[in-house]
């Protein structure tokens, strides 16, 4: 299913997020 996807993809993009910003911070 796509909107199982997206869903993955946003979650991945906000681990993702945290991880840059930890090290940035």
């Amino acid at each position: 299913m796509p909107s199982t996807c997206i869903a993955k993809a946003s979650v991945m993009a906000k681990k993702l997020e945290s991880v840059v910003q930890s090290k940035a911070g």
